[in-house]
């Protein structure tokens, strides 16, 4: 049901609230409340008729630590069976024997049908993308509705020069990589195949959007985790990879996802 905005002012004021922001089409408000009283104005907010639902704005941080993991005992996948009539492709990337995880999928026999299409979009909403990186420089993403550093909002979506996509932890135009998870995410998505350089990505013609939500520490909130989804969504990612976790369920975020899938996306969350 819609509240009018004079109805939602009366309330806030009411309650010693002020809008911080707006994820618009979702009906959600991100909220300022006096310090140490959080938990207290949530469930007030719960009680009022008006609010559909109240919740924190709950931590979200990468998956498990991912510098240095040793995957060279894990099985290679050879011998698995594979149901296409073409030869299997196997890129030149110095470092392709040893990315075992590729042959558990049966890529190579994949990539015999389709080594994928650049019309494709993968949404990295993470910690942000390398976007000068070797294997990733050519296959960013970029807007085709905004022309970069001439300080307007060009596509009207609220965000000047997102070129590039967009940096939602300090509210700016650069999405780069200050952490490296997102850019290891990316590469094992996307990175560029059968170059004699570094390693194939599972997709070798799709490009990336950078949607960086998580801090230098791997860490953010779950209101710049809608707004990276709803962003990917809006901007046309046909595939948004969430590869971060949260420890609670956020209405706001089922909400966000839902939506996304609505636009017709695709998202893959991280598991466990």
């Amino acid at each position: 049901e819609d509240v009018s905005e004079a109805s939602i002012r009366r309330l806030l004021v009411t309650k010693g609230m002020g809008v911080l922001s707006e994820t618009q089409g979702l009906g959600i408000v991100r909220l300022a409340v006096p310090a140490g009283r959080e938990l207290d104005k949530v469930e007030e907010l719960k009680q009022d008729p008006l609010v559909e639902y109240a919740e924190p704005n709950y931590v979200v941080h990468t998956v498990a630590a991912y510098e240095g993991l040793d995957r060279s005992d894990q099985p290679s996948g050879a011998g698995i069976g594979a149901s296409t009539t073409c030869s299997p492709v196997i890129p030149d990337d110095p470092r392709f024997p040893d990315q075992w995880n590729l042959n558990r999928i049966q890529a190579p026999a994949a990539w015999c049908i389709t080594t994928g299409s650049e019309e494709v979009v993968i949404a990295i909403v993470n910690t942000g993308v390398d976007l000068d990186h070797p294997e990733l420089g050519a296959k960013i993403w970029t807007n085709p509705g905004e022309i970069p550093n001439n300080g307007f909002d060009d596509d009207g979506n609220g965000y000047i020069d997102d070129a590039r996509g967009w940096d939602f932890v300090n509210g700016d135009d650069d999405p780069d990589d200050d952490y490296g998870f997102g850019t290891f995410v990316a590469t094992v998505a996307a990175a560029e195949a059968n170059n004699s350089f570094g390693i194939a990505g599972i997709s070798w013609g799709a490009r990336i959007m950078a949607v960086k939500v998580l801090n230098a520490e791997g860490r953010g909130y779950s209101d710049d985790l809608i707004e990276g989804i709803v962003y990917a969504a809006d901007k046309g990612a046909e595939i948004i990879d969430l590869s971060l976790s949260t420890c609670d369920y956020s209405e706001a975020l089922q909400d966000a996802v839902t939506y996304a899938y609505s636009q017709g996306c695709l998202l893959v969350a991280a598991a466990g």
